[in-house]
Formats: structure tokens, C-alpha cells, sequence
């Protein structure tokens, strides 16, 4: 770890001279970042490293973002008012001094389980899952539950939500794969895996469920396989490059399949991908880099409630987290259950009213806010991240006698996705 110290300072020196940093803070941005990089490329072998990469997307959305965005000027080459907001909604230092802090103690919280995340712990409740279990018998019964939620979704409203699970239980068939003896086998069910998830992607254009997925699969890999040092060079930057093309016809491919112009599926995405070859050229790229370093800032969101709190709604005092609750009763049992959106938060928090159609909340670093203000904020970033990492140790401790570590992924999809409610984590 000393290695990964020396080189995330190095790299930060040479980095915010290229970049061309406005302020030391912004030097602290990056140098964490690069050290959250490293420390989550050097231990991906050595453990599951989930906590690793729960504070890298907090830490690349909250505070890597908007330093970017600042540094390399991105309003100036924006058409006027395509966002219709600046980066930040307070002073930036204020907001920056808070994030750091915040996403420190998160960090911090998850070495507490470095011991019980080891490579052999994992292989060990691997090990016990194989023996206890028909692995290749529980694939196919998810893939009978994914099917038969598919075909009821939307028929019972107040079931959507078990149904919805249902079908996330599709998403676990590639992780799966790799707990299969055979390598055959796990070459079969990780092809399946993958053709269902890229035909769902299609029918949904949710990139991002898929994208979070396969991340889970890379982590789970790294304990089970392994990886050469030129992977963990070159995997990360190929990955980069793939998730910038993606964003840059995104937008586009979602009106397609949210709108009326024609269907989704792979006719949507072959048409989008036409349409964005044709057009392409260098003011569409930064262009398109920009609006996504827009969509990927969820600081302006979150610093929305620290103008808006407490000056115009009081802080909370952790009424938002007693809310989660009673999230987890269905409304088949609780027809009048207080409705818990990210868009109603937005609007009493944040003061903003996005559209109806929009997907954007205040973040769990603006909800720790509104509840308990900066210095308290900061500090229940830490108990959650201890939250999350209890929850990691008790599914490994215990897979040994039970199957909760193939519901991992499952449980810690949304905490791997800072924008979220902590209701829907």
C-alpha cells in the first residue's frame, strides 16, 4: 500500500499541471481519486474489493466531477442553456471542504472488514456454497423466476416491486457462472448471462443496471481467477473509452425507447449508432464529453439542498432515514404508505422541480445533509459506510451455512450508486 501512496502523489503532482488546477483543493480531488483508483487496482485480487469501488463512484460523482468540470471550463464550450444549471449551487470551497471529508470517513468505514473480505475467506464460502448447493440447479430456477415475473410485470401494481426483483434475479446468472466447477458450464451460463442482459439493456436502455452488473462480475472474478498486471493496466482504461461511447448517444438511444419516434431493441440501437457515426466529429465528441461529465455531476444536486437547507426547509434530524423503514412494506399491505421518490425530495430539499420523466434525487451525501448538516453529515457517511461494510461481513461469515453470498450483488446494486435514496440502498 505504500506503493499505491507514492504513486497516487506522484500522479496528482504531474496530473494537476496538465490540467491545470484553479486550486489546492481540487490537487486533493484528484490525488484522492488517483489513490482510490490504485488502492481498488491493487487489492481486486487480494479481496472483494466492493467497498473499494462503492467510495471510488462516490468519490469520481461527488467530488472528481465537478473539480473537472471547473478546471477544464466545460460551460464554455456548452450550447447556452442545455442544462439550464452551474456546477455547483454554493460556494465551491464550502461544498468541496464537506465532500472531502465526507467521502474520507466512507472510506475509512470499509476497512474495517479487510480481514473478513480476504481472497480466502471468499473462496472459502465459495467452497461451501458448491457443496451445499446444486449451483447450476439455482441458475435455472432464477431464470424460471426472471421469466415468469417478466410475463406478470405491470399486471398487479402493488406487486411490481417483487416482480421487478424477479427479474434483477436474471442479472445474477453472470456472476453465477463463476461458482460452476466446470469451465464449460460457467462459459455457457456467463454467455446466457450476457445475451439476456444486452437484451434487456436494449428493450430498457438501462446502461446503467448492466453497467454495475459487470462490475460486480470483475469483482467476484478478481477473488475466483485473478488478474495479470497488464489487465488491471489496460481493463481500466478500455473500460473508460467503452462507458464514454455509450454516454455520447445515451440521450439519444433513451428518447427512442421512452419516446414515440420508434421502438427500442437492436433496430433503436443500430439506428442511433448510424445516426451518431454520420454526424460525428470532433465539437459532437467534446461536446458529448461535456454533457456526460454533466449528467455524472451529482454535486450540483446535492449542493442544491445546502442552499436550500436550512434556510428555507429546517434539517431533518434523521427523519428522511427513519422514512426507510417502512420503505420495505409493500403497498399490497400499506395502500396509504407515504410515497418515498427521488423526485419529491428533489423539489422539497433541493427546491427544483424536475420533469416528470427525469431520474435525478439529492444523493446520499445531500440526504446525510439535509438530516444533519455538515459536521453530522459527514459523520453519517461514516455509519453508513459501516453499515455496508456490516452487511458485507455477515454475508460472507455466513455463507458458509447459507446462500447470501449469491445475493450479494443483488443487495448492494443501489450502494454502489451514489445518486440514490438511502431508502432504495
Amino acid at each position: 500500500m505504500k506503493f499505491v501512496v507514492i504513486v497516487s502523489i506522484i500522479s496528482t503532482v504531474l496530473i494537476s499541471n496538465y490540467v491545470g488546477v484553479s486550486n489546492n483543493i481540487h490537487s486533493i480531488v484528484y490525488g484522492l481519486e488517483i489513490y482510490f483508483i490504485l488502492t481498488l487496482l491493487y487489492n481486486i485480487d487480494k479481496r472483494l474489493s466492493i467497498g473499494d469501488f462503492i467510495v471510488l463512484m462516490a468519490s469520481t460523482m461527488y467530488l472528481l466531477v465537478p473539480a473537472l468540470m471547473f478546471d477544464l471550463d466545460v460551460q464554455a464550450t456548452m450550447p447556452p442553456n442545455l442544462f439550464g444549471y452551474d456546477i455547483l449551487a454554493i460556494e465551491p470551497e464550502i461544498y468541496f471542504k464537506f465532500g472531502i471529508w465526507s467521502i474520507m470517513l466512507f472510506h475509512f468505514s470499509f476497512l474495517t472488514i479487510k480481514s473478513f473480505t480476504t481472497r480466502k475467506k471468499v473462496l472459502d464460502a465459495i467452497e461451501a456454497l458448491q457443496s451445499n448447493y446444486d449451483v447450476e440447479k439455482v441458475i435455472k430456477i432464477f431464470l424460471i423466476i426472471a421469466s415468469i415475473s417478466l410475463l406478470l410485470k405491470g399486471t398487479v401494481s402493488s406487486l411490481n416491486l417483487v416482480f421487478f426483483l424477479g427479474i434483477k434475479l436474471s442479472n445474477l446468472i453472470i456472476v453465477l457462472s463463476l461458482f460452476l466447477k466446470e469451465p464449460r458450464k460457467e462459459r455457457r451460463y456467463l454467455f446466457i448471462g450476457l445475451a439476456i442482459m444486452l437484451f434487456f439493456t436494449a428493450r430498457s436502455a438501462m446502461f446503467g443496471d448492466a453497467f454495475y452488473m459487470l462490475v460486480f462480475y470483475v469483482l467476484f472474478r478478481g477473488v475466483t481467477k485473478g488478474y495479470s498486471i497488464q489487465a488491471k493496466v489496460v481493463a481500466p482504461i478500455i473500460g473508460v473509452a467503452f462507458a464514454s461511447f455509450i454516454t455520447l448517444f445515451k440521450g439519444a438511444y433513451i428518447s427512442i425507447v421512452w419516446g414515440s419516434e420508434t421502438k427500442g431493441g437492436i433496430v433503436g440501437f443500430a439506428q442511433t449508432l448510424t445516426n451518431l457515426f454520420s454526424s460525428f466529429n470532433e465539437d459532437v465528441f467534446m461536446i458529448g464529453i461535456n454533457a456526460s461529465l454533466y449528467r455524472l455531476n451529482q454535486a450540483y444536486l446535492s449542493s442544491l439542498t445546502m442552499e436550500q437547507v436550512p434556510k428555507n426547509v429546517s434539517f431533518e434530524n434523521g427523519e428522511t432515514l427513519l422514512e426507510t423503514l417502512y420503505s420495505f412494506v409493500p403497498r399490497f399491505f400499506w395502500p396509504g404508505k407515504p410515497i418515498l421518490s427521488d423526485r419529491s425530495t428533489m423539489i422539497k430539499y433541493a427546491g427544483y422541480t424536475p420533469t416528470e420523466s427525469a431520474s435525478m434525487g439529492i444523493g446520499q451525501l445531500g440526504e446525510s445533509y439535509v438530516n444533519f448538516g455538515f459536521i453530522g453529515g459527514a459523520l453519517w457517511m461514516m455509519v453508513y459506510g459501516l453499515t455496508i461494510a456490516l452487511v458485507i461481513r455477515y454475508f460472507l461469515k455466513y455463507s458458509k451455512i447459507n446462500i447470501g453470498i449469491v445475493f450479494l450483488p443483488m443487495l448492494l446494486f443501489y450502494a454502489m450508486k451514489p445518486e440514490t435514496m438511502f431508502s432504495k440502498v
